[in-house]
């Protein structure tokens, strides 16, 4: 049997490998990737997966195939713990990069974004933070105001949120530059490979409907547990649910619970069936917005690498008060 299985790995390189070596003449980082793939050597794949597409980012043949190749792997288990060759600056000890996908249920729109969030230690900032996609897109860079950037506190550590342009197409895989300076301490210059994080499907809100009116100031949500078409085995599920406020230029956040992620209903202000909950607890007469959101994690060295899906559906309460 596993005989068998090690045959089919082979003949399965041989099938992702072929066309892509054949126009890069037969490039010996691209070769050493799929060696190390069959050799189930996680850290040869990624070294050299980064070297090939340092040589070629602008050949798509090429990118798709090691991509592919770098999704069968983590799906295999073995890129797990692999070592990627930088650090993330002691100072910021939790950094996640995640691609967006965002369904507006009443405008049947989807759009996708790059999001990079991050916690600093106490009395600590960020300087400069770039995402770049190799060699020279750049994605946000914090100096040049290039994307939405949000700084702020979570759990009484500083913490910052970053939102790159929204596109209606997917956001392109390969290889991105991560540059980062905290404040009086030099730059950490890392990188990331990015595949196949866009979520190609959204999830599915039943109730309420879209511009719903409901009649209680604690509406139940239902929706159908949902994993993506992407998802690889070993990556870590998580949902929320959230109300924001449709009146508010801003659309402040009434109130977001995290919840186990296979679950498909929840009444807000049922505070004991939420892993975490805050905010609001019943919504007074007014518009408002739900948006259930699901992301699918892994890692990449110390950064989680998440993709994520949100379903956004208007709706109103209209509740009676009683005297």
């Amino acid at each position: 049997m596993k005989k068998t299985k090690s045959l089919l790995s082979y003949f399965v390189s041989l099938i992702l490998i072929s066309a892509p070596v054949l126009a890069s003449d037969f490039d010996p980082a691209v070769k050493a990737a799929h060696q190390a793939y069959l050799a189930k050597d996680g850290e040869s794949l990624i070294t050299n997966t980064r070297e090939a597409l340092v040589k070629h980012a602008n050949h798509p043949l090429i990118v798709q195939n090691l991509m592919s190749l770098y999704r069968q792997a983590q799906g295999q288990g073995f890129l797990t713990n692999a070592r990627v060759g930088w650090n993330l600056p002691a100072e910021l000890p939790y950094l996640k990069i995640e691609i967006q996908r965002r369904y507006l249920a009443e405008r049947n729109r989807v759009f996708n974004f790059l999001t990079v969030s991050g916690m600093l230690k106490k009395d600590e900032s960020i300087e400069q933070f770039q995402l770049i996609r190799y060699p020279t897109q750049v994605v946000l860079d914090k100096k040049n105001g290039i994307g939405d950037w949000v700084d702020g506190t979570w759990e009484g550590k500083p913490s910052f949120w970053a939102a790159g342009e929204k596109v209606q197409k997917p956001i392109e895989q390969g290889l991105y530059l991560v540059n980062i300076q905290i404040r009086n301490h030099p730059m950490v210059q890392g990188w990331v490979l990015m595949s196949q994080e866009n979520s190609s499907a959204s999830p599915s809100i039943l109730a309420p409907t879209v511009k719903e009116s409901v009649a209680v100031s604690q509406p139940s949500i239902q929706w159908r547990r949902f994993i993506s078409p992407e998802y690889r085995e070993g990556e870590v599920r998580r949902l929320n649910v959230k109300v924001s406020d449709a009146a508010t230029p801003e659309e402040k956040q009434v109130m977001s619970a995290d919840l186990d992620p296979d679950q498909t209903n929840f009444r807000v202000g049922d505070v004991s069936s939420a892993l975490e909950y805050e905010g609001a607890e019943t919504l007074p007469n007014g518009t408002y917005y739900v948006l259930v959101s699901y992301q699918e994690r892994t890692r990449f060295g110390d950064v989680v690498i998440g993709r994520g899906s949100t379903t956004k559906v208007p709706f109103s309460v209209t509740s009676k008060r009683t005297k």
